[in-house]
C-alpha cells in the first residue's frame, strides 16, 4: 500500500510528536477516543448511582431478611455481577461469533490460482480439479487421487 503525498499517513510517526498530536490529526482515533471517554463515563456513573441507590435502602431490605445491611449488600453485589457477567459471555459466545462468521463470510476468499510457471499443481485433485497442463509433480502418487 502505498503512502498518499501530504496525508498524515505519509509522516513517520516517530515525526508526528506525542500521541496526542497523532489522534487529533486522524480523526478515526480521536472519535474511538470520544467513544470510549464516553462508554466509561455512562458505565462508572451507573455503577456509583447503583451503589448510592443500594446503600440508602439496603438498610430496611436486610432488617426485613434477618441480616446484616454488609451481608445485604455483598450479597445482591455478588448475584449482580453474576448476571452481568452470564449476560456478557453469552454475548461474546453468540453474538460476537455471529458477526465475525458474517463478516468473514462477506470477504471474498477465492483461492488464487497456481501458474503453470510456478511449477506446482497442489493437489487439486482433492476436489476433482485435476489441472490441465502436463501432469502434476506427485505424477498419481498423491493420496488425494
Amino acid at each position: 500500500m502505498g503512502a498518499v503525498a501530504g496525508s498524515w499517513l505519509a509522516a513517520p510517526l516517530v515525526r508526528m510528536g506525542s500521541p496526542f498530536t497523532l489522534m487529533l490529526v486522524a480523526a478515526v482515533l480521536l472519535l474511538a477516543a470520544l467513544r470510549l471517554l464516553a462508554l466509561n463515563f455512562v458505565t462508572k456513573s451507573g455503577a456509583y448511582v447503583l451503589d448510592r441507590m443500594l446503600i440508602a435502602g439496603s438498610a430496611e431490605q436486610a432488617h426485613a431478611l434477618g441480616v446484616t445491611q454488609s451481608t445485604y449488600i455483598g450479597q445482591f453485589k455478588a448475584h449482580y455481577f453474576q448476571f452481568i457477567t452470564v449476560i456478557g459471555m453469552g454475548m461474546q459466545l453468540f453474538l460476537v461469533s455471529r458477526i465475525v462468521k458474517s463478516r468473514a463470510a462477506s470477504t471474498t476468499r477465492s483461492p488464487t490460482p497456481r501458474s503453470k510457471a510456478s511449477g506446482s499443481a497442489e493437489h487439486d485433485h482433492a476436489e476433482g480439479r485435476a489441472r490441465q497442463w502436463p501432469a502434476c509433480r506427485c505424477r498419481g502418487r498423491c493420496s488425494l487421487i
